[in-house]
């Protein structure tokens, strides 16, 4: 059974030095890393509890971990990822359209572009798909929720290219991200691979 964050400070961090804190979080950053590339590579069994709640939770004692370290005077620099996974988040509010394209030759394929108006989400749809998504989509959402929803996958954490040249057909996808800033556009793309938790993404997205 996991323990909570309070708990994981308690049982591992107290009565350690800034040092040893501080490769405690890197140890977890590394562990995290580890079960996204096993469960991307698709190098792994079935894996419990899920490769989701493993790093949510390892996530979690990151946060729980960073703020102990600061309390015993360390100052924390963030790695290269969380650099880039703040970037994204900052962002968030900016974002004004996604554009997802997913499928393959025998399933059929859909490109669907979700904008911002107003409060809501504008959608349109091209889809060559067997099976349909229900209709009306995004019932009772609106943008902000969406955004909220997009939040809790980390999405800034994401590569930019997934690829698995062992396979030659199968599923294409990609996902673009306009912004209202001047933020750069964002494109993630893959074939036959994907981030850990792309299937929570297309739920989310309403596009299982």
């Amino acid at each position: 059974m996991m323990i909570s964050p309070d708990g994981y400070v308690e049982s591992e961090l107290k009565g350690k030095t800034p040092d040893q804190v501080l490769r405690k979080i890197r140890g977890l950053q590394r562990e995290m890393s580890y079960i996204k590339n096993i469960n991307e590579n698709g190098t792994c069994d079935i894996i419990c509890p899920s490769p989701q709640v493993q790093i949510d939770v390892m996530r979690d004692y990151v946060a729980a971990a960073t703020e102990y370290y600061i309390s015993l005077g360390g100052e924390y620099k963030p790695s290269m990822l969380e650099k880039k996974a703040s970037v994204f988040d900052s962002n968030m509010e900016h974002i004004s359209s996604i554009t997802v394209t997913y499928g393959g030759f025998f399933g059929g394929s859909e490109r669907r572009t979700l904008t911002r108006e107003g409060a809501q989400i504008a959608v349109e749809r091209m889809s060559c798909r067997q099976k349909e998504p229900k209709d009306p989509l995004y019932e009772g959402l609106n943008w902000k929720d969406l955004m909220e929803e997009l939040s809790y996958i980390h999405m800034g954490e994401w590569k930019s290219k997934y690829d698995n040249p062992d396979v030659l057909d199968g599923t294409q996808w990609s996902v673009d991200i306009k912004y209202d800033n001047g933020t750069p556009a964002k494109h993630f793309w893959g074939s036959n691979k994907y981030p850990y938790n792309f299937e929570r993404f297309l739920e989310i997205m309403e596009m299982e």
